[in-house]
């Protein structure tokens, strides 16, 4: 049991360390935002945050959670023509709109519905932009 409680623990601070590295983030960035549309046509794309934590089990990550591990997973995993950070890093963007419901989200949410993973955004406080 106390092993039991030892791994929760470790758990919590993992996941912690996660929102408090997207927190970070988007103060340096000034605030992320969803951008959907084509790729920006530039090799310039941030690197990912470098961050080399276990991830904690995804059905114990909360939504924002799950977002940024996909983001900033989404070289490593070769997704990111699909879905990720804008050169300048202030904003993500979908690449490819059917690739990322088919391909992407049945890894990281338990919906498979487009409207339902914009609705998310929407609840925790992301604004759609059309350009930038």
């Amino acid at each position: 049991q106390q092993q039991q409680q030892q791994q929760q623990q470790q758990q919590q601070r993992r996941q912690q360390q996660i929102v408090e590295g997207m927190m970070q983030r988007a103060e340096n960035k000034g605030g992320l935002e969803f951008q959907e549309g084509k790729p920006a046509a530039t090799s310039d794309t941030p690197s990912n945050t470098g961050m080399s934590l276990p991830l904690p089990p995804l059905n114990t990550m909360a939504f924002p959670q799950k977002l940024y591990a996909m983001l900033d997973s989404a070289e490593a995993d070769g997704y990111d023509d699909i879905i990720g950070f804008t050169p300048c890093g202030k904003y993500f963007r979908v690449h490819n709109r059917e690739r990322f419901v088919k391909e992407v989200m049945p890894r990281w949410f338990k919906t498979s519905h487009f409207a339902s993973f914009h609705r998310q955004l929407n609840v925790y406080g992301f604004e759609r932009v059309n350009s930038g």
